[in-house]
């Protein structure tokens, strides 16, 4: 069994796409998944499964959409690439509030990566990982220069995005599901 995390998007935003976490958990255990584990409101699932990333895409997103009636992109990371992504961190941790990262559903191509790397995002700063990006904004989402839709339409992928503290939340998740 391996152990993955599930990353919606847009659920419990505003009132919208309302997924309570606990209705949440136990659809996916009905579906067969091991020991879910959810952390905060905003759809983040650590669990244990055989399936492949793209078959548990495809089953909780179908899943969500049947029971609870609205569609929600969900990326099913493993849980190698959410610990590499604290790993690879490359900027300052101080204020997690600044620190994000995007996983990304593929690896986007050479052209992609050059068109954003030829922007001048100051004082935000990107680099890439291997299928995510690393985001350090200094004055906050709410004011950041970097357009995550921008970003998500240049690199011709899918991605969503998560602070660092939630990601490094997720992988103690992760962790506690594998021991």
């Amino acid at each position: 069994m391996k152990i993955y995390a599930a990353l919606l998007r847009g659920v419990n935003l505003g009132g919208h796409k309302k997924l309570p976490m606990a209705d949440f958990r136990t659809m996916v255990s009905e579906l067969g998944l091991k020991n879910p584990k959810t952390y905060i409101q905003s759809g983040n699932l650590v669990f244990g499964s055989d399936l492949k990333p793209a078959e548990l895409e495809k089953l909780i997103e179908t899943a969500i959409e049947e029971r609870f009636g609205f569609f929600s992109r969900t990326q099913v990371v493993p849980a190698s690439e959410i610990r590499r992504a604290l790993d690879e961190y490359p900027y300052d941790r101080e204020v997690h509030t600044s620190c994000h990262v995007t996983f990304l559903d593929a690896e986007p191509s050479d052209e992609a990566k050059a068109e954003i790397a030829s922007n001048d995002y100051a004082p935000d700063n990107i680099s890439f990982g291997r299928k995510m990006l690393f985001l350090y904004l200094p004055n906050g989402v709410a004011n950041a220069k970097v357009d995550f839709g921008k970003l998500e339409r240049a690199l011709k992928v899918n991605s969503t995005s998560r602070n660092l503290r939630t990601v490094g939340k997720i992988a103690d998740l992760c962790e506690s599901i594998e021991q």
